[in-house]
């Protein structure tokens, strides 16, 4: 079952009827509740004429008693480098050092690896599960263009999932 609440994706799994208690991740059996946060990469319409021949579709999965702790390391990340707590740490600004990241650009390569590192240590200190999934654009548009349309790209259009409970 999936509704959409505070602009989040809300699902909630069942089999044959009854709703999951818990999930399995590998071999491990997890009665947790968790958030799903993903993004994709490319067009938000799907188009034959696309120069790129894949996308991107990745994200994270959190255990939802982590969240506060997450939040507050990217909270003091942010304070480090004088971000306002409002700006995303998005990955292409980031990289590209445009936007909200073109004063990183102006700092020496000396402070800009120093960010970096400063970045990667508190992603990697983050208690996160990354998921990731390349897939070719002609092969999906192959496959689902003819059945669904218009709304091809709505396979793939979620961008947050509420953590939910039984």
């Amino acid at each position: 079952m999936q509704a959409l609440v505070d602009n989040k994706l809300l699902i909630k799994l069942s089999y044959d009827g009854s709703p999951v208690q818990g999930l399995y991740l590998g071999s491990i059996f997890v009665n947790q509740s968790f958030a799903f946060y993903m993004d994709e990469s490319g067009s938000p319409k799907p188009n034959p004429r696309d120069p790129a021949s894949h996308f991107a579709v990745g994200g994270v999965l959190i255990q939802h008693n982590d969240e506060s702790r997450i939040r507050l390391q990217i909270r003091n990340f942010k304070e480090r480098w004088g971000i306002d707590e409002s700006v995303p740490l998005h990955g292409n600004e980031i990289r590209s050092r445009k936007k909200n990241f073109a004063w990183l650009g102006l700092r020496s390569e000396n402070e800009q690896n120093q960010f970096f590192l400063d970045l990667t240590t508190t992603i990697v200190q983050c208690p996160i599960m990354v998921h990731g999934c390349v897939v070719s654009r002609k092969g999906y548009i192959d496959r689902y263009l003819e059945r669904y349309g218009s709304n091809t790209w709505g396979v793939v259009e979620v961008t947050h999932v509420a953590p939910c409970t039984p």
